[in-house]
């Protein structure tokens, strides 16, 4: 079986996507949908494949069996259900949607109509993380009742649109790094959130923007979770993995910037990374011992 992928917008997270499709069995790459004519010639040229102008003319492709939906946060909904209801499946990256209401009628939707809808760039789909939940579930270290989790990056200082600063349309970390870390747990401890308390924030100095918070989740069961996540950049929690040494922090902005700067020499296609990724560092704790992922697999402690 091969699964025929159509990429809905050409910026820096569509982009990354490209080269996996020579790596990956069972699935190829079908063309692209993109507003910009610079990125869809580079687009058609590099892979002599269609680039559309719309993603309605990209889901009207019989050549495209589902749609990787790449395009800004506030528009993941509309491009969703564009896919959905020309009969594709969709991989959308997070955040699924700004509301809930956006997200139960893109569910609902895909359950109408028969097709997959997956929220995409998770990193529940990478192999620490999901060696971690074989170990949790395999009972041999009894329950999950405590999850620890950090980020730390550079968010906040990377060149960002006024478009991804506004937390109305999906901008500061919140909307945009959140996602990662709430899948983590969720899937890590495998039980229902029945409570949130959280706090976010922004600093003087840098983009207005929300660029950290704090939340602890509880479980069904009793189950806690803490996330921790920073973006100020002054420190990159990939310092942890064994042999990174520290980076010089880029240079801080306190401005958006317009969208020919943000978008410069983006057509390049970047390799994808050797090794596993490494988003934050997250600790399981059980009965009879702790898990805890690395850069390149996981750490099981016990008696």
């Amino acid at each position: 079986m091969n699964v025929r992928v159509g990429i809905a917008g050409l910026g820096g997270a569509g982009l990354k996507l490209l080269p996996w499709f020579e790596r990956i069995d069972g699935v190829s790459l079908a063309g692209a949908a993109d507003l910009r004519a610079e990125a869809r010639g580079a687009f058609a040229r590099r892979f002599d494949l269609p680039a559309f102008g719309t993603i309605e003319a990209l889901c009207r492709s019989d050549d495209v069996d589902a749609v990787y939906v790449a395009t800004p946060s506030e528009w993941h909904a509309e491009h969703a259900l564009t896919a959905i209801q020309a009969g594709k499946h969709v991989m959308c990256e997070k955040p699924l949607a700004l509301t809930l209401d956006d997200s139960d009628r893109m569910v609902a939707a895909a359950d109408a109509a028969g097709v997959l809808l997956l929220q995409a760039h998770s990193k529940v789909l990478d192999g620490p993380i999901r060696a971690m939940r074989d170990v949790a579930t395999s009972g041999r270290l009894g329950d999950v009742f405590q999850l620890d989790t950090w980020l730390y990056n550079d968010w906040v200082r990377r060149p960002r649109l006024a478009s991804e600063l506004e937390e109305t349309r999906g901008g500061g970390v919140v909307m945009r790094q959140g996602p990662l870390q709430v899948d983590i747990a969720r899937f890590l401890v495998g039980r229902p959130v029945v409570s949130v308390r959280a706090v976010a924030g922004r600093r003087p100095g840098s983009l207005d923007t929300l660029g950290h918070y704090a939340a602890q989740l509880v479980f069904e069961g009793g189950a806690v979770a803490s996330l921790t996540m920073s973006g100020y950049g002054f420190f990159g929690i990939d310092e942890l993995a064994p042999g990174t040494p520290p980076r010089t922090p880029r240079s801080a902005s306190t401005t958006p910037v317009p969208d020919d700067v943000k978008y410069a020499g983006t057509l390049a296609i970047p390799e994808p990374p050797e090794g596993p990724p490494f988003c934050g560092l997250t600790i399981l704790s059980l009965d009879r011992g702790v898990v805890r992922q690395s850069p390149t697999g996981i750490f099981v402690y016990t008696d």
